[in-house]
């Protein structure tokens, strides 16, 4: 049986699912230095970006990040990630369709594993409480691999990547063979990512694109129609 790959954070579950988590250390940490959380997280963020541009692991090492602009102000203890995300992981909000795509999935015959370029101590944690570990064989993390969703060890044995990031979920995989879902607004992601990551999608196309996470079952089923 092939393997269906599942992107986590965006496709899964929204990217906005993890803000109390980040903003309660960024809180933590900006009050001990005497700015605006806001501005403590700009600088991760900025960070965070520069690292994804490099497609370097560290990018998804929210641990390392915000340790790093924390050190930039004297300010070298700083909250586990683990620790807060345990918190409020429990109320993370789960896109609808998930569960359904990922049952889906295995009655057309797939395997499905999650593969996110988060690192495993903190997408397990996730994965475990909000229940996707019943639907799936696995994890794939950038930790696992030592790369991002950018190397042909990702993406081995995988009929279909599912996922809204045209970089990660439709571009690299494409150019290892395997089929694509892209979920979302192709075009407008395609045109944020591709300047972001500085990678040129003006001829690439996802093979088909769901406009939500039930449209994307329906596309893989179609996908494996065409064999």
């Amino acid at each position: 049986m092939s393997l269906a790959l599942v992107d986590l954070d965006g496709t899964l579950i929204p990217l906005e699912a993890w803000d109390p988590v980040f903003y309660e250390i960024s809180s933590t940490i900006a009050g001990r230095i005497g700015i605006e959380p806001r501005e403590f997280w700009s600088l991760v963020k900025a960070l965070h970006y520069q690292l994804m541009r490099r497609f370097s692991v560290k990018a998804f090492d929210w641990q390392y990040l915000i340790e790093s602009v924390a050190s930039g102000f004297g300010i070298y203890e700083v909250p586990r990630i683990e620790d807060v995300l345990s918190k409020y992981v429990g109320g993370f909000p789960v896109n609808e369709g998930a569960y359904e795509l990922l049952s889906g999935l295995r009655r057309l015959g797939l395997i499905p594993v999650i593969a996110t370029n988060g690192l495993r101590r903190y997408q397990s944690i996730v994965v475990q409480a909000l229940g996707f570990s019943k639907y799936i064989q696995g994890i794939r993390t950038s930790d696992d691999f030592g790369c991002v969703k950018n190397c042909r060890e990702f993406f081995e044995g995988a009929f279909v990547m599912i996922g809204d990031n045209p970089v990660f979920d439709v571009y690299f995989p494409q150019k290892f063979g395997v089929r694509t879902v892209f979920v979302g607004d192709w075009p407008k992601a395609a045109s944020k990512y591709g300047e972001l990551l500085g990678v040129n999608l003006s001829n690439v196309k996802p093979d088909r694109v769901g406009d939500n996470l039930t449209s994307a079952l329906r596309a893989v089923s179609e996908l494996m129609g065409d064999l």
